[in-house]
């Protein structure tokens, strides 16, 4: 039986139209092409078969915003602009370390992004992720064993990638230095904005949740968020589930104080914050 009008979304009716013209062909179980020339580009160089089904569901996190996972998922999907893409370009090579053609491979091993990477491994270290590979960790998202790495860690790895293209970019047009120290800074300094905003909502959806509880229903009133938050959270802090406080790990706390981008939403003084 068909379904119904209401339910035929753009997504399901892409699906729908796909699976009709390649069945019956090579195409219809073929993995889509950037799994196969990923596949071929890394040959070799990862000890474990990629998770793609893993990867692919990874998308999003309490962390991140759509633009933020924009640049990382055009890497993942081999579209994002590098100059090896611009057939038109005479000079091809690298225009943060000048050294190498301009792939999104190279950019992986790229001197210059290697030393953010570098700089960022105290925080990744907070966040729970002792080691790191090069492919594995910075392009999928995964441990060196290929086990899918928690939200907080995935999201500063896919803000990086925002960050550290936005001063690619600025570099070639506005003639702006790619400076380590600043591509750091506001790496970290995105990430204490995305987590200032996680904080200020727990507490809103924890005043809005006590506001809407029926006081003439007392069996019915819940007295703490879900205890599956506290573990979702775990990586950057300990919620507290009855008030929806959010303590961030000292480890985030001295990285972030580190590069003068610490913001203590639980000050007193803040809006939202406690007395």
């Amino acid at each position: 039986m068909p379904p119904p009008l209401s339910e035929l979304t753009i997504k399901r009716l892409t699906k729908e139209f796909t699976h009709l013209l390649t069945k019956g062909t090579k195409r219809a179980s073929a993995p889509p092409n950037a799994e196969t020339v990923w596949e071929q580009r890394l040959a070799g160089k990862l000890a474990f078969p990629i998770p793609w089904k893993d990867i692919w569901k990874s998308k999003g996190t309490f962390l991140t915003t759509p633009k933020d996972e924009n640049t990382w998922w055009k890497l993942l999907h081999r579209a994002l602009q590098t100059r090896s893409r611009d057939s038109t370009l005479t000079i091809q090579s690298c225009r943060l370390c000048g050294s190498d053609k301009e792939t999104m491979l190279h950019l992986l091993t790229c001197l210059r992004v290697r030393k953010v990477q570098d700089a960022l491994a105290p925080l990744l270290q907070a966040v729970g992720v002792s080691a790191t590979d090069t492919y594995a960790t910075w392009l999928f998202g995964l441990c060196p064993r290929g086990k899918l790495l928690r939200e907080a860690p995935r999201a500063l790895i896919r803000i990086f990638w925002r960050v550290v293209y936005r001063h690619m970019v600025r570099k070639e047009i506005d003639r702006v230095q790619f400076v380590t120290e600043l591509v750091v800074k506001d790496i970290a300094h995105t990430f204490m904005t995305r987590i200032l905003h996680t904080q200020m909502e727990r507490q809103r959806f924890n005043l809005k949740r006590v506001e809407a509880q029926n006081k003439d229903r007392p069996n019915d009133y819940i007295t703490h968020l879900p205890r599956s938050l506290a573990e979702r959270y775990s990586d950057i802090g300990v919620l507290d589930l009855p008030t929806g406080y959010l303590e961030i790990h000292d480890g985030v706390i001295d990285f972030l104080k580190a590069q003068g981008v610490w913001s203590d939403f639980n000050s007193p003084g803040r809006a939202g914050g406690t007395q």
